[in-house]
């Protein structure tokens, strides 16, 4: 059986408040206190979401020693932005393994291989939830609660149940596709930006209105007032300890989705 989220409004609006109040009005830069024995779980709904979510960022932690380790939700990916519903096509693993390599990450897994969209069911969320506690992540990359997408939100669905019998601390790095509205946090990637660039290019199957170069650049460029900024590069997170990733999801009601199972 699979479990669809019906969020309530006033369980959403809650949830969005406590966000306003969190975000501060300019997000500070990430330390990146990162070394060998830290251990990056990224969940992505499909092929090369988390390139276009947070590449940068993997890329940055793996330089910095972590161990990255990448589970796609489906074994299809998003062939053309401009048709979401109507383009997915199988994942080239070849094309995905060249493109992860890019960014500094060797290992990863498929929950659905043949599913075309996010299964928020059983099998995965007990997938998810052994893949966690077998790996023991001390960072997880997940996307935003606030997503459009149903495949993200579902995957979000899916981290914040398996997160509830995770006896470790962690940290959730929340990522969008487009970049998160209001982040808390920003992680500079002005010199890995090319090897972005480079693991967008490597899906080759896929037509993207995102494989430009320059366009990526524009798309993770840091303004400010001051033109010796205009080269630098960042990409944007809402970042939470585990027990208030946990929170936001209760007040969703997404945990409410497995309690029966």
């Amino acid at each position: 059986m699979e479990y669809v989220m019906n969020q309530p409004q006033h369980r959403a609006a809650k949830a969005q408040s406590s966000w306003d109040f969190l975000t501060p009005a300019f997000p500070s830069f990430d330390q990146m206190t990162v070394g060998s024995n830290t251990r990056v779980l990224v969940l992505a709904p499909h092929q090369d979401d988390e390139v276009v979510g947070c590449g940068g960022t993997i890329c940055q932690f793996g330089k910095h020693g972590a161990h990255v380790k990448v589970v796609y939700m489906t074994g299809f990916s998003n062939g053309e932005n401009s048709a979401y519903l109507k383009s997915l096509v199988p994942m080239d693993k070849s094309e995905s393994d060249v493109a992860l390599r890019a960014i500094r990450c060797f290992e990863s897994e498929t929950i659905h291989l043949e599913s075309k969209g996010v299964r928020c069911d059983k099998k995965s969320y007990e997938r998810v939830a052994r893949i966690m506690n077998q790996y023991e992540p001390d960072i997880l990359f997940v996307p935003c609660f606030d997503e459009s997408r149903t495949d993200y939100i579902k995957t979000a669905a899916i981290a914040a149940n398996a997160l509830q019998s995770y006896v470790y601390k962690v940290e959730c790095y929340c990522y969008s596709f487009g970049g998160v509205s209001r982040p808390n946090t920003l992680v500079d990637i002005t010199d890995v930006i090319d090897d972005k660039i480079e693991a967008v290019r490597e899906h080759k199957s896929q037509r993207k209105t995102v494989d430009d170069g320059e366009l990526i650049r524009q798309m993770h460029q840091y303004r400010l007032s001051s033109t010796q900024d205009k080269d630098r590069y960042c990409e944007c997170f809402h970042r939470y300890p585990k027990e208030l990733y946990l929170e936001f999801a209760r007040d969703l009601g997404l945990l409410e989705r497995f309690s029966q199972l």
